[in-house]
């Protein structure tokens, strides 16, 4: 799953469109607010946004990412970790703007 921080004087939606676009080449239009996590131990708050692919430049393996994969939402692969089970479950479920505590 793309993710990562906020660059400074960036939006929440800019940030995300510009990690998608790092981390996998996809242009996205970030649409809409799904859910807040929050995790109080790292004084972290996770954003999770709707967001639909409008264009790709292309994506080759690098220092961070060795490969990009799509999977079913029935067919998830057993190493995901479950914050990220539950993030896409909410992802699939519509939730909007829901917070969560873990």
């Amino acid at each position: 799953m793309p993710g990562g921080r906020l660059e400074k004087n960036e939006s929440p939606k800019e940030g995300t469109a510009r990690e998608v676009l790092e981390e996998t080449g996809f242009i996205v239009k970030v649409e809409h607010l799904i859910a807040v996590y929050s995790a109080p131990e790292k004084d972290d708050l996770v954003l999770l946004f709707k967001a639909t692919i409008t264009g790709e430049t292309g994506w080759w393996p690098n220092d961070e990412i060795e490969q990009i994969e799509f999977f079913e939402r029935d067919n998830l692969p057993e190493r995901l970790h479950p914050r990220n089970r539950k993030r896409i479950e909410d992802a699939y479920n519509n939730k909007v703007s829901h917070f969560v505590v873990f």
